[in-house]
Order: C-alpha cells, then sequence, then structure tokens
C-alpha cells in the first residue's frame, strides 16, 4: 500500500518525535515499520520535512521541523507555548514590528493579511493563532473523545474569535473608533471582556481537565490575561486576577509547567509572565 503524502514527508532527526512508536494505530504503525525497512532517503530542503532511513534500524524515530515567525509577546507567544508543551523541533524567525517586516512581499506570500504569527510547516504555511492551534493539536496530540472535541472548537474559537478579537481593540482602538470617542469604547470593551473572563471562569471551574497543561485552550488563555493586565501602556488598570480565582489558578499552576517556562523564557518575560506579569 502506498504511503500517505504526509508520511513520505517525514525526516528522521536525532530528536525524537513526541509519541513515536507508541500509541500509535496498527495500521499506521504497520505502515512505519514498512518505510523502515525501505532504506530510502532523501534530501532535506529548507522549511521542508524529508525522510532518512538507515539499514537495520527498526526503532524509527519521527521528528517534525517548523517556522515560527514571531514577534516577542504577540500572538506567536501563544504558538511557542503550544510548540514547547509538545516537545516539537521548531526554528524562529523574528518579524520586525519597527521596520514593518510584517508588509514585506515575503512575509505577505506566507499571510496575505500582514499578521503575527506564521507557522510554516512540511504542509505549507498556516496563519491565524486559532487555526495553527487547532492544526497542532489534530497533528500531534491524543484524540480526544468526542464531548471534549466539543468543548475544545468552542472554546478556542470563543477564545480567538471572541475574547482575542475583543480585547484586540483596547490595543489598537485608534482602528475602530475616533480618537474623541476612544475613553467611552474603552470603557464597553472591558465591560465586554470581564463578560468573557466570567464565562471561562465558569468553564474552568465546572471543566478544569480541558484547561491543564498540555490543552491547546491553556497557553492562549494565560496569554490573554496576560496581556489584559499589561496593554496597552498607560490605560487605567482593569484586570484583576483575584477577581477570577479559577482562571488564576490556571495561570500559576502554567507556571509550573517546564515548557511554559522555556517560551516565556526565550522572549524574557520574567518568572511570573501570566499569574502576576
Amino acid at each position: 500500500m502506498p504511503l500517505p503524502p504526509v508520511l513520505r514527508k517525514l525526516q528522521l532527526r536525532s530528536i525524537p518525535f513526541p509519541g513515536a512508536l507508541h500509541g500509535l494505530c496498527p495500521p499506521l504503525q504497520a505502515k512505519l515499520n514498512a518505510v523502515d525497512r525501505l532504506n530510502v532517503g532523501f534530501e532535506r530542503h529548507e522549511h521542508r520535512v524529508t525522510r532518512d532511513t538507515q539499514r537495520g534500524h527498526h526503532a524509527m524515530e519521527r521528528s517534525s521541523m517548523y517556522v515560527l515567525h514571531y514577534a516577542p509577546d504577540n500572538a506567536s507567544l501563544i504558538i511557542r507555548l503550544a510548540l514547547e508543551e509538545r516537545g516539537l523541533s521548531f526554528t524562529t524567525a523574528l518579524v520586525d514590528r519597527d521596520a514593518r517586516d510584517q508588509d514585506a512581499p515575503a512575509y505577505l506570500a506566507l499571510n496575505p493579511t500582514g499578521q503575527i504569527p506564521v507557522l510554516e510547516t512540511p504542509d505549507g504555511p498556516l496563519f491565524e493563532t486559532g487555526a495553527i492551534l487547532l492544526w497542532l493539536a489534530d497533528r500531534h496530540d491524543p484524540a480526544p473523545s468526542a464531548a471534549d472535541r466539543l468543548d475544545q472548537l468552542k472554546w478556542l474559537f470563543f477564545l480567538s474569535n471572541t475574547a482575542h478579537a475583543e480585547l484586540r481593540q483596547l490595543f489598537y482602538a485608534h482602528l475602530y473608533v475616533p480618537h474623541e470617542a476612544e475613553p467611552a469604547h474603552h470603557a464597553r470593551v472591558v465591560l465586554r471582556m470581564h463578560r468573557h473572563f466570567a464565562l471561562l471562569e465558569v468553564e474552568v471551574e465546572e471543566k478544569p481537565r480541558l484547561w491543564a497543561a498540555g490543552s491547546v485552550l491553556t497557553p492562549y488563555l494565560c496569554v490573554l490575561m496576560r496581556w489584559s493586565v499589561l496593554y496597552p501602556d498607560g490605560q487605567t488598570p482593569w484586570f484583576d486576577h483575584a477577581r477570577y480565582p479559577a482562571l488564576a489558578a490556571v495561570a500559576k499552576a502554567y507556571e509550573a509547567v517546564p515548557a511554559a517556562m522555556r517560551a516565556a523564557d526565550a522572549e524574557g518575560l520574567g518568572p511570573t509572565p501570566f499569574s502576576a506579569p
């Protein structure tokens, strides 16, 4: 049986691919074992994953190489956290916002919206934070139950399409209302954000397993809380972790995850980037 295209693109590296040879379904395991016996190698191409097999090598290791286009403490932080938690091999490419790198033709070829992040994958470039998280979960995480899948989808899209989109209006109010209307607009958005966090507080209390380390929901939630404290510069503080104890507990627990702190350290976010930024 011919291999699926995704398997043909895989590359053997010295860094183990999470879950390699453990918990795979029998048909996929059989295909991987068959590939191991082919002793076929392919050249490595930039930003693409290739396959390299060795004779007599029966314990195959897989790894994916991703390229994360990022700016410090931007939405790319959410993707960096997800990549680190999954132990995935990736490199980073800085998008210099001061130099407007996001408007350069090379970047627009990856993401025509000119926004950050972009994740280059073996299957092509991905943009939109929620889409990247969903793709990573589908590609690398164990399949959730039907009920958990429903919850994952609705709350991931809530974080992306509602909470994140509204919070962005606080950062860039000038894109939404005239200057003289910004104070009133800020007040209205803050009220809506409190409503969103109140909904999330209830959800976390009722289904804490969905918001544990390793979930694609957790980095998104923790980063949104971080930004609500810090940005925009000069705003009247409006977000207090104490108002949302269940969410605060998630943020505190996330700082005990080594992978999360590796991502935070890479961007210089300090020792308590989510619970007390």
